[in-house]
C-alpha cells in the first residue's frame, strides 16, 4: 500500500510538472506571436491601421482561394475585431462577392475616420455582413463620400449596429439595388448619424428592412443658425417596400423622412420628427413617378418643424399616396409664436382612400385648414382633436 502510495504521488508530480512545462511553452507561443496575426481560422484581431488593412488583404485571399477551389461558389468572410484607437483610412475598404463579413469594434472608443473625399466601407454582393461597436468618421471638408455602402442584391440580410457614422459628404450609410434585382432584410440600429451632409440613410430597393431607434441630427452650426448646413434628409426611402420604422429620433433637417416614388406596404411607427428647415415627412413625389400605397403612419410625434420657416410649409406632405393608414398621431409646435405650419397634413389631389383619425393636430397657419385634402380622394377623416 505504501509503495502505491508513493507511486501515485510520483504520478502526480510528473503530472503538474508536465502542465507547467506545457502551460510555460504555450505563455511563449503567445507571446512570441505577432499582434497582428489571426486568431484562428477566419478571426483577426487589430489593433493599428497596418494591421486592419493586412487582416483585410488576408480575408480577401482567403476568400479567393475558397471560391477558386469551390467551382465560383462565393467566399464566406470572416470576422475582424478592432481594438480601441483610431484607424486612419486613406482609401476605402472594400469587399466584393464575399458574405459573411463581421467588422466589429469596441465600442465608441474604436474610431475608423476617412481622410479626404472617398468611401469608409463598400460591399458590393456581400450578404449576412455585419458592422458593429465603432465610431465611423468623414473628413468634414470632403466632397464626396459615405460611411458604408451596401450593393446588390446580393447583399441583403446585412446590418449596421451600434455604430456612430457622422461628417461625410454624401450619407452615412447607403443601400442601394435595383427594382429587378432588390436586396431585402436589412438592418439599422441603435445607431447615430450625425451631420451627413445629404441624406444620412439612404436606400433604394430595399425591401424588408428594419430601420429601428437611431437618432439622426446635426450638433454643426446649423443648429442654431437659419443659413447654417443641415442634411438634406434624415433618411429616404426610395423604391422600398415591406419595411420597418420604428423608434427612431430626427431633428435639424431640410426634411426628416422623405418615402417614394413607390414606397409601399411599410409601417412608419412610433418616431419621433422635429425641428425640420422644412416638413417633417414627405410622401411621394410631385407631378409623377409611381405611387406610394399601403403604408401605415401611427403613434408619431411630429412638431416643431418649420424651423426659421413659419408657416411656408405643411408638416406632413403627400403626393401620389393612396390606401394611407394615418392614426393616432401628435403633430404640433413646442414654440408655436417662431414654428408653425401651414397645414398639419397636407394631402394632394393625386392621393386616394386614406384613413385620417384620432390625431392631434396644433399650430398650424388659421387660414389654412389643419387636413388639407382634396374633392374626390374618398378619405375617411374623424375623431381628430383640431382637424
Amino acid at each position: 500500500m505504501t509503495r502505491g502510495r508513493a507511486v501515485g504521488h510520483a504520478d502526480r508530480t510528473v503530472g503538474v510538472l508536465l502542465v507547467c512545462i506545457m502551460g510555460t511553452s504555450a505563455f511563449l507561443a503567445r507571446a512570441e506571436a505577432p499582434a497582428n496575426a489571426a486568431a484562428g481560422p477566419g478571426l483577426w484581431t487589430v489593433s493599428n491601421t497596418g494591421e486592419l488593412l493586412d487582416a483585410v488583404a488576408e480575408m480577401k485571399a482567403r476568400g479567393k482561394e475558397r471560391t477558386d477551389g469551390t467551382q465560383g461558389v462565393a467566399a464566406v468572410g470572416g470576422t475582424i475585431r478592432l481594438a480601441p484607437g483610431v484607424f486612419v483610412l486613406r482609401e476605402a475598404i472594400e469587399f466584393e462577392n464575399m458574405p459573411q463579413i463581421n467588422i466589429i469594434g469596441s465600442g465608441w472608443s474604436t474610431v475608423v475616420r476617412r481622410t479626404g473625399s472617398g468611401n469608409a466601407f463598400m460591399f458590393r454582393d456581400c450578404g449576412f455582413t455585419l458592422l458593429r461597436d465603432m465610431l465611423v468618421v468623414g473628413d468634414i471638408e470632403a466632397d464626396e463620400g459615405s460611411g458604408i455602402i451596401f450593393l446588390g442584391q446580393a447583399s441583403s440580410c446585412s446590418e449596421v449596429d451600434h455604430c456612430r457614422i457622422q461628417h461625410f459628404a454624401d450619407s452615412g450609410v447607403r443601400f442601394e439595388a435595383t427594382a429587378e434585382r432588390p436586396m431585402s432584410s436589412t438592418t439599422v440600429k441603435y445607431c447615430h448619424f450625425i451631420g451627413n451632409r445629404t441624406d444620412q440613410l439612404y436606400a433604394h430597393c430595399s425591401n424588408d428592412f428594419y430601420i429601428l431607434a437611431n437618432q439622426f441630427g446635426t450638433h454643426q452650426s446649423g443648429q442654431f443658425d437659419p443659413k447654417g448646413p443641415v442634411p438634406r434628409t434624415g433618411v429616404v426611402l426610395n423604391d422600398c417596400s415591406a419595411g420597418t420604422y420604428s423608434q427612431n429620433y430626427h431633428w435639424d433637417h431640410q426634411v426628416a423622412l422623405r418615402m417614394g416614388p413607390h414606397a409601399r406596404f411599410n409601417r412608419i411607427q412610433n418616431n419621433r420628427f422635429e425641428e425640420s428647415r422644412e416638413s417633417g415627412i414627405v410622401i411621394g413625389v410631385p407631378g409623377g413617378g409611381a405611387s406610394c400605397d399601403y403604408n401605415i403612419f401611427m403613434g408619431n410625434t411630429i412638431h416643431s418643424n418649420c424651423k426659421f420657416n413659419a408657416g411656408a410649409f405643411s408638416a406632413v406632405v403627400a403626393h401620389q399616396a393612396s390606401e394611407i393608414t394615418f392614426i393616432g398621431n401628435q403633430i404640433f409646435s413646442w414654440n408655436a409664436n417662431d414654428n408653425w405650419f401651414k397645414s398639419c397634413l397636407e394631402v394632394s389631389a393625386d392621393c386616394h382612400h386614406w384613413i385620417i383619425k384620432d390625431n392631434i393636430l396644433r399650430h398650424h397657419d388659421p387660414q389654412h385648414p389643419a387636413i388639407l385634402t382634396h374633392e374626390g380622394g374618398r378619405h375617411i377623416i374623424k375623431d381628430n382633436l383640431g382637424g
